[in-house]
């Protein structure tokens, strides 16, 4: 059902104001018009128009909706999205004034995002079965997000980088050597934060299978295991699957079918894509291996049986030690104080390595996280 409302206007005030334009274009100014409204409708109104005028001395109104509105809902002819000089021709006013206007409504046509929308039918369950993991974890039990970043290429650039210059940016050749691949397999434990990861050639499922024993060599027996992690091919084979299989106390949560943001640690892989990956510059796969575990962040294992402790406590303490070196009471991960990693003696004015042996279960500074010496080195932390 239509209805029609009758109502007059009459202009209480006009204003108009220059609006910058350059010399070579039409004259444009801002007006500023109040309107008082009687019959059906009453009341009054305050519209802003941009007028052109023309050689002639006559004007006409441009109006802001009318940019706002061509830039939402048409294209140009031959192109896909309006570019600030394509729509000051289709309007007749500046390209700066095009931009003013679509800084003042958050347009930027030139600009386009990606995403997916996964098509998983137990997407809301799987959601809330995995956020559920992350905010209220079962008690007695580990909430372990896992996965790869595999085909971690060593790269060499042809020709030496350029460095960081006052007002020049750092520059490096755009080809480059290949030097070999490797893959990152990572387990990050969801309450202390803590990440571990292992370099391994290759990402099929045995690899897998192998970072999977290791991490079960060290959880403590008595409590059980939840896994995140996502639908990689070599995540569902009949090997993994039959390993999980035999373990009764593991427990596999998978994300949804393109989700796996939601696996907390793939937020540590794109915080090592930005900071190192992608600008590294290596010779060798071992070179790419030492810089990897070297990241602030992550503790290696090694030697498995050897560098990492189990304990007592309601979570997992990791350890780690570099190769050749034995634990003792001289080893320690990192030092707070002084940021080392890895070595025989801390080099801080605490003085632990007479009195702090790794070997023995000390108090714990958290529910999942166990001390060190005295000046409070403990693994490196996300």
């Amino acid at each position: 059902m239509k209805h029609t409302a009758n109502a007059r206007f009459a202009i209480k005030s006009w204003e108009e104001k220059p609006y910058n334009e350059s010399t070579d274009l039409p004259k444009l100014t801002r007006a500023s018009v109040s309107k008082t409204y009687t019959g059906d409708i009453a009341g009054e109104a305050h519209v802003e128009y941009l007028m052109m005028y023309r050689s002639d001395g006559s004007a006409t109104f441009v109006g802001l909706e009318r940019v706002v509105v061509d830039t939402l809902e048409t294209t140009p002819k031959g192109a896909t999205h309006w570019s600030t000089r394509e729509m000051a021709r289709h309007v007749g006013i500046s390209h700066s004034t095009v931009g003013r206007i679509w800084r003042a409504f958050g347009l930027a046509p030139h600009r386009s995002e990606t995403f997916t929308l996964s098509k998983d039918p137990l997407f809301v369950e799987k959601v809330r079965d995995i956020v559920g993991l992350y905010l209220n974890p079962p008690e007695r039990a580990l909430v372990l997000c896992v996965d790869e970043k595999s085909q971690i290429q060593a790269l060499d650039r042809t020709q030496p980088l350029l460095p960081l210059r006052p007002g020049q940016a750092e520059r490096r050749t755009h080809d480059y050597k290949r030097h070999g691949t490797t893959s990152l397999f990572a387990v990050l434990d969801v309450k202390a934060g803590t990440i571990i990861g292992k370099c391994l050639p290759r990402h099929r499922a045995l690899e897998f299978r192998r970072f999977l024993d290791t991490v079960e060599l060290n959880v403590p027996a008595e409590l059980d295991v939840h896994v995140v992690m996502d639908n990689a091919s070599s995540h569902k084979t009949q090997l993994i699957r039959s390993w999980f299989a035999k373990r009764p106390r593991w427990h596999v949560h998978y994300t949804p079918t393109s989700s796996s943001w939601i696996n907390q640690v793939e937020r540590f892989f794109g915080w090592l894509t930005d900071d190192q990956i992608r600008r590294s510059a290596h010779r060798s796969t071992a070179e790419s291996r030492s810089a990897l575990v070297s990241s602030p962040g992550l503790a290696v294992w090694m030697a498995p049986s050897a560098s990492l402790r189990r304990s007592t406590t309601a979570g997992l303490s990791w350890r780690s030690t570099t190769t050749g070196l034995t634990p003792g009471p001289a080893t320690v991960l990192a030092c707070a104080s002084s940021g080392t990693s890895a070595v025989t003696s801390c080099p801080c004015s605490c003085n632990s390595a007479s009195t702090w042996d790794p070997m023995k279960p000390v108090a714990p500074v958290s529910a999942t996280f166990m001390a060190g010496p005295p000046c409070g080195s403990v693994v490196r932390r996300y």
